[in-house]
């Protein structure tokens, strides 16, 4: 009996017109913000799109098409001579000097304190070949 009230009570035109004003003032407004802020901040909403994530991320881990485009872009990725320049820098320049960074330098026979390498140097073909990148390309 209440709900067929009240959905004869909606199609009063005063009844909108009044509803409408109730329903955006700022009051009710601010208390939407604080509804939905502290919704978002519950462990229970928290655990939920973590689990939606870790859902996401599986199920995109395992779609083949994602696989091959990872592959495809590692591969090229290792191909350009900059960027194994710039990741060899930066693996570098994470040691810190007391733990040995010059000794890094000269077994990757570097140039220096700024990482650069060699003109002269080449990716060795046998690490290439053995899988050295990683089992997955």
């Amino acid at each position: 009996d209440f709900v067929r009230r009240y959905i004869l009570l909606n199609r009063l035109a005063p009844w909108q017109e009044a509803s409408a004003d109730v329903l955006v003032s700022p009051q009710v407004a601010h208390r939407l913000k604080v509804m939905f802020n502290e919704m978002t901040r519950e462990e229970v909403f928290e655990s939920a799109v973590e689990a939606m994530a870790t859902q996401l991320v599986l199920g995109l881990a395992k779609d083949p098409s994602v696989k091959q485009a990872v592959r495809q872009t590692a591969k090229e990725t290792l191909l350009d001579e900059s960027l194994h320049r710039s990741l060899m820098r930066g693996v570098i320049n994470s040691i810190p000097s007391y733990i040995g960074r010059s000794m890094v330098q000269q077994a990757l026979h570097l140039q220096s304190d700024d990482c650069t390498l060699p003109d002269d140097f080449e990716p060795s073909e046998e690490a290439s070949a053995s899988g050295e990148y990683g089992e997955y390309l």
